[in-house]
């Protein structure tokens, strides 16, 4: 999928009734792409996948895909660059705060968050992360890289997108 395929997703889902304003729509998204690489490690407590501060410029933070894979960058471990699905074991999307973490999503396995297209809505101000406490990796040097696929978005956007998609923790 590419960043103007999800973009037109997110007008699509607005159903505006004109051309222009679909255009005016269109000019009020900004896309957004970040993502990390972590070595993979069996953490109780879990660890960040990835994680991303919302602007406060931003309206809102709409997540339309994730991308996530292992892989190792040892040549001496069977599997050398072949890229593998995520890890086994269990992640969610979260709130990241002063006050601790707060969870958006359920803990469920991770080809459910971690390799998928969905419509999440975040409020601007807040650090958002996708969180995981993962399986035992079955060698050292394993590597995991998250990408999202992102897309700032205003106010009208996602009110028209929808309250059940949208989260806004005004309380953290």
């Amino acid at each position: 999928m590419s960043i103007l395929t999800d973009m037109q997703k997110i007008i699509d889902a607005c159903y505006p009734t004109s051309q222009d304003e679909s255009q005016r729509l269109w000019r009020e998204i900004k896309p957004v792409r970040f993502g990390d690489q972590i070595l993979w490690q069996q953490d109780v407590n879990g660890s960040d996948l990835v994680a991303y501060q919302i602007p406060e410029d931003a309206d809102y933070l709409a997540i339309l895909r994730t991308e996530c894979y292992v892989f190792t960058n040892d040549t001496t471990d069977p599997g050398f660059r072949t890229f593998e699905p995520p890890p086994d074991g269990t992640v969610q999307w979260v709130i990241k705060s002063g006050a601790g973490i707060e969870p958006l999503t359920g803990l469920v396995r991770p080809y459910l968050l971690a390799d998928v297209e969905e419509f999440l809505i975040v409020k601007a101000g807040l650090q958002v992360a996708l969180r995981g406490v993962l399986a035992v990796p079955p060698t050292t040097n394993r590597q995991i890289r998250t990408t999202v696929y992102g897309y700032h978005v205003s106010a009208l956007i996602a009110d028209r997108i929808g309250s059940n998609e949208l989260i806004n923790r005004s309380s953290i």
